[in-house]
């Protein structure tokens, strides 16, 4: 029986085949690149994702922002800037009507500072169960 030798390989890396695997590396990079998006971007034709809620009793207010304390007695410090909705019920109000105690929910994220940044303020809240929260 003859015995077949196997053909050599040429296993070293030559200059080429560095260079396309540089290219190609390359290439994926820049394409996963054009993919990424900005933080809080949205893509026309798909909905907003909703913005956090954070529930608590208004501990201070003043015009640059406000703390709450939640039920784990947590104080969160949020910023408000002209955008800040203010509602009681349904109804919108200005900062200046919200009081010290009342019970409020917050719809905000962490800003690129890393301050929370409040959208919505709405005190009487609605609980889980449909309810009209009352202080």
């Amino acid at each position: 029986m003859v015995e077949r030798q196997k053909p050599e390989v040429n296993r070293t890396a030559t200059p080429v085949r560095v260079l396309l695997s540089y290219a190609c590396l390359i290439a994926v990079l820049l394409a996963c690149l054009s993919q990424a998006r900005a933080p809080y971007q949205t893509t026309p034709g798909l909905p907003v994702a909703p913005s956090p809620t954070f529930v608590g009793t208004l501990r201070g207010i003043d015009a640059k922002g406000f703390s709450i304390e939640n039920s784990d007695s947590n104080v969160l410090t949020f910023r408000s800037d002209r955008k800040t909705k203010y509602f009681r019920g349904s109804k919108p109000v200005a900062w200046l009507n919200l009081k010290v105690g009342e019970s409020v929910s917050v719809e905000g994220r962490k800003g690129p500072d890393g301050f929370l940044e409040a959208s919505v303020v709405r005190v009487d809240w609605e609980d889980q169960s449909g309810g009209q929260k009352k202080n």
